[in-house]
């Protein structure tokens, strides 16, 4: 059996504090439907085979403190809204080839290598 994608339906969970997923070759993009799982503090979708942009409707978990999607095919703009997210203490961006829209200073928030593009516009 192949490797999978995100299915969209997990935005229908009402709960979910850690969705964790970290090593499993999953492909394709990150659903934007995952921004409507309420009370999720952690989004964990690293070393997977995913590209496209980080959906801004991820910007819609609210209570999120950790972002990691290092080591994927990310590409795209970040969006602002993403510094607007009180509760994000670390995003973990590293090694995609994404363009960050804005500055944000507040520590730990962005951890990207220098050996990639990231480009802050």
């Amino acid at each position: 059996m192949g490797p999978g994608t995100i299915p969209t339906e997990l935005g229908n969970m009402r709960s979910w504090k850690y969705v964790v997923f970290e090593n499993n070759g999953l492909e394709g993009t990150i659903p934007s439907e995952l921004g409507q799982i309420q009370s999720t503090e952690a989004l964990w979708l690293k070393n997977q085979n995913l590209s496209g942009s980080l959906p801004t409707e991820l910007t819609g978990l609210k209570s999120l403190s950790l972002m990691s999607v290092g080591n994927n095919s990310l590409d795209g703009n970040l969006s602002s809204s993403y510094g607007e997210l009180k509760s994000l203490t670390t995003l973990d961006i590293v090694n995609n080839d994404m363009n960050i829209l804005f500055e944000y200073r507040r520590k730990h928030f962005f951890r990207h290598d220098t050996t990639r593009n990231h480009k802050y516009i």
